[in-house]
């Protein structure tokens, strides 16, 4: 049976004694776990994370929204049309496509942010090449940030399988916290070699290639 928040921080308890909540504190056990989450879900691009959106171009305008959970782009359809664009550099693309150029995209690079003011929230853009005529269809497969689990009876964006290597995490942090290396060393490399399990269960997608049009080098690294 998978965890939900309140099971976790009761395993986490009663892993390192402290099932009257006095080594750990309710507000860091919750920021642990999603931050365990996150981690875990950078980790690697795991087939659950990818998803899928319909995004409508706008005859004129060179750029696209990205949806807010957006992370990374691993592939666009052009539907109107029915045919795949390629990604390329976005300085590449400026050489090739000089001045105001209209028709059906063919390339796409990262668009970088839109942002209207400093009181709105700034919008990932994708953009496209050359700048759309008319309005498009495009399918956009992507992987997507992780949802935090903000109540206790709130269960992870992972599946089940997933449940010891937050827990692992956790406990990581813990023991650093309270200065115990030996168990936070001990702690840690359970915690890779979890991963390092879950990567050969779940990680179906060794042989994909992911288009760089981006520069977040070590997207999938893990502190």
């Amino acid at each position: 049976m998978a965890f939900k928040r309140l099971e976790f921080k009761q395993e986490v308890q009663q892993r390192i004694g402290d099932q009257e909540a006095v080594l750990t504190t309710d507000p860091e056990l919750n920021r642990w776990l999603n931050l365990a989450v996150s981690a875990i879900w950078r980790h690697w691009p795991w087939p659950f994370a990818r998803v899928e959106s319909t995004v409508p171009t706008v005859s004129g305008t060179a750029t696209v929204d990205l949806p807010a959970n957006y992370l990374r782009v691993t592939k666009v359809l052009n539907l109107t049309d029915k045919y795949a664009l390629r990604p390329k550099p976005d300085r590449w693309l400026q050489d090739v496509y000089v001045g105001a150029t209209d028709g059906s995209p063919v390339y796409y690079t990262d668009g970088g942010l839109d942002r209207v003011d400093k009181k709105s929230a700034p919008t990932r853009r994708l953009k496209l090449y050359p700048t759309p005529g008319k309005v498009y269809s495009l399918m956009v497969a992507y992987l997507s940030a992780a949802d935090t689990m903000d109540e206790d009876d709130d269960y992870p964006p992972t599946p089940q399988e997933f449940d010891e290597a937050i827990v692992l995490k956790v406990l990581t942090w813990f023991y650093r916290k309270i200065d115990d290396f030996q168990q936070h060393d001990a702690h840690a490399r359970d915690f890779e070699a979890e991963l390092a399990r879950l990567v050969e269960v779940f990680g179906t997608w060794q042989a994909e290639t992911f288009p760089v049009v981006q520069q977040d080098v070590g997207l999938y690294g893990l502190s």
